[in-house]
């Protein structure tokens, strides 16, 4: 809960001091916490004619942004979360202007249904992106956090769009992330067709399907298992599991979307967001049916760095 005392004049957020930067009984009252002091204080516990600058301590951080705040009317029954970002030539210096990244994320929100959770606007070359929170009994600080996430994904996306690909520290660790943001547009612009995401439990060991025409005019059919960080070599169920992955894409038969054909798969890659070490290249090779030695390919974080800069350019 909130308190702001007069003599002596002091603010306090659920009985921890607080910096109070300006009070008065009949105009807006400021003060400045961390994020982290908001944690179980309710949307609805903040009060009117208060503005609180916000400064995020719990490793959240939003690029480029220069200001956190939260802000109630006077008989608001609703308070916005702001974040502010500089003048032009802007928080992005000479490679954007903050009017282009206003323009890209308005768009991507056109695209997107968030169902009013945030939005954004542009005035005097300054670029505000913002949430509104209506007086309810959810937890201001998980309020926003989410706010604070969602901004910086639309940023990352919008800096995709203008500039190319840009990596995230989540590829090294987030399956699901990197086979979505990363493979799959790859994949895409490298010219393959019939890009499918089959994960689930009935993929065998295929995690994305494509195709591509060889120069005979016949149809060559490829898989892709993904996997999140290093694969090593030593004695581990990785290797394991990704030998028994090999076996199962390539004798499993595949059915097409929508269809009641099947079909095998020609080549099977092994697509990492770190490095795969020599030695786990022969131990698999060494287990797989030798048959299928010269179909299996592996494709690490070394190799993805090359195939970016020659398809998906800065």
């Amino acid at each position: 809960m909130f308190r702001i005392t007069e003599n002596p004049p002091e603010a306090y957020i659920n009985n921890k001091k607080v910096t109070l930067k300006y009070y008065s009984e009949t105009i807006e009252a400021e003060i400045e916490c961390n994020l982290s002091d908001l944690k179980e204080v309710k949307a609805s516990d903040f009060p009117n004619l208060l503005t609180a600058i916000v400064n995020i301590d719990t490793g959240i951080l939003v690029q480029n942004a220069s200001m956190f705040m939260i802000h109630r009317d006077r008989e608001a029954e609703s308070f916005a979360f702001t974040i502010f970002f500089g003048h032009e030539p802007g928080a992005w210096g000479d490679k954007l202007s903050n009017k282009a990244i206003y323009r890209e994320i308005s768009e991507i929100l056109s695209e997107k249904k968030l169902d009013g959770r945030i939005g954004i606007e542009y005035s005097g070359s300054e670029i505000y992106i913002f949430s509104n929170f209506h007086d309810t009994q959810e937890d201001t600080y998980e309020l926003i956090t989410e706010t604070l996430i969602l901004a910086q994904e639309l940023i990352d996306t919008a800096e995709s769009r203008l500039l190319g690909f840009k990596w995230k520290n989540g590829y090294n660790t987030n399956e699901d992330l990197f086979t979505k943001e990363l493979v799959i547009p790859l994949i895409q612009k490298m010219g393959f067709m019939h890009v499918r995401y089959n994960h689930g439990p009935s993929e065998y060991g295929r995690d994305i399907l494509f195709s591509e025409p060889d120069k005979l005019g016949n149809i060559r059919r490829l898989a892709a298992q993904v996997k999140a960080g290093e694969i090593k070599g030593g004695a581990n169920s990785l290797i394991d599991t990704i030998i028994s992955q090999i076996d199962d894409a390539f004798s499993m038969p595949v059915q097409g979307a929508g269809q009641s054909k099947t079909y095998h798969i020609s080549d099977m890659l092994i697509i990492s967001s770190g490095k795969i070490s020599e030695n786990a290249i022969k131990k698999i090779n060494s287990k797989i049916d030798p048959r299928l030695s010269g179909s299996v390919f592996f494709i690490d974080r070394d190799d993805l760095d090359w195939l970016i800069k020659k398809h998906w350019p800065l």
